[in-house]
């Protein structure tokens, strides 16, 4: 049997092969496949954002309400007890539905209010008061479902009557499932006068 020499050419360029090939291995192992498996879990959770936004911007779509059903549901006095006794108070759970769920509101706009009237200029009248429309433009990062259960606790704490006038979602940056929101939503309430 031949004895193997361990400072042979062939032997030593052997062990210096394995010496740099171990650290790349070890790398692969503890450092590239873990990286690999992360970037996977982001790339799904981004397609599953894309899908959800999807899905509620065709939910607002189909979410229109008729005239005919907002001049009955404003003419209904049973109803009268579901809209914000006021401006204040219409603004007020606008913000606390926003604290409420832990959103952030980075911006919240209120336009003046408006007399709201019917299609042929007439304003609505119950009960001696009259209808007013406030909309208002607020921003806030935060992901969707957030969206959807604000928009549910706007139309609990105000279900006379709340529309949703626009909706823009975008992603806030890559790689993460928060998005930029901005809507601008309007609530009724009735003043005497």
């Amino acid at each position: 049997m031949n004895a193997i020499d361990i400072n042979s050419p062939q032997i030593k360029s052997a062990i210096r092969l394995v010496v740099i090939a171990m650290p790349l291995v070890v790398f692969m192992l503890f450092i590239g496949l873990p990286y690999q498996q992360t970037v996977t879990g982001i790339k799904k959770e981004i397609t599953q954002a894309n899908l959800q936004m999807q899905k509620i911007s065709s939910q607002i779509k189909n979410a229109t309400v008729s005239a005919q059903k907002r001049k009955k549901l404003l003419d209904d006095k049973e109803v009268f007890g579901a809209f914000p006794l006021s401006e204040e108070d219409g603004l007020k759970e606008i913000f606390y539905a926003a604290k409420k769920l832990n959103i952030e509101l980075a911006y919240v706009t209120p336009s003046q209010r408006m007399l709201f009237v019917n299609k042929d200029k007439e304003k609505i009248d119950v009960d001696g008061k009259s209808c007013y429309r406030v909309t208002v433009n607020l921003g806030t990062q935060c992901y969707y479902r957030d969206v959807v259960d604000y928009i549910a606790a706007l139309k609990k704490a105000m279900p006379g009557f709340i529309t949703v006038d626009s909706l823009s979602m975008d992603k806030k940056e890559s790689g993460t499932t928060k998005l930029q929101v901005d809507m601008d939503v309007s609530f009724y309430f009735f003043l005497k006068g």
